[in-house]
C-alpha cells in the first residue's frame, strides 16, 4: 500500500494540476480498501479541492466518515451526495444506501 501511495504522490507531481483530483481520489480509494480511513478521508478532501463539484467524492467521504464512526459528518456528506446524484441512474444503489444510512444515523 505504501509503495502504491508513493507512486500516486509522484504522479501528482508529474501531472497537470487539474489531474491531481483524480489521483487523490484513487489514492483515497486505495487507502479506504485497506481500512486506512483517516488517510482516505484526507485524500478525498484533497481531491475535492481540485473537483469541488464531484458527484462521487461526497459519497466516498460519507462512507469514510461512517467507518470512522463520525456520524454527524457522515450524514452531512450523504446529504451533499443526495443533492447531486438522485437523477443519475448509475448511482441508484448508492442513493438508496445513502438514504438508508441517513435514517439509521439520525436515530443515534
Amino acid at each position: 500500500v505504501e509503495q502504491a501511495a508513493g507512486n500516486y504522490r509522484r504522479a501528482i507531481g508529474a501531472l497537470r494540476p487539474e489531474s491531481g483530483g483524480q489521483v487523490y481520489e484513487r489514492l483515497g480509494s486505495l487507502r479506504f480498501s485497506h481500512k486506512q480511513y483517516r488517510q482516505a478521508r484526507d485524500c478525498y478532501l484533497r481531491a475535492l479541492q481540485f473537483h469541488p463539484q464531484s458527484g462521487t467524492l461526497p459519497y466516498s467521504l460519507a462512507l469514510t466518515y461512517d467507518h470512522l464512526k463520525q456520524y454527524n459528518p457522515a450524514v452531512t456528506w450523504y446529504r451533499k451526495f443526495l443533492k447531486t446524484a438522485p437523477g443519475d441512474p448509475d448511482m441508484a444503489n448508492q442513493v438508496k444506501e445513502a438514504r438508508l444510512r441517513i435514517r439509521l444515523l439520525e436515530k443515534k
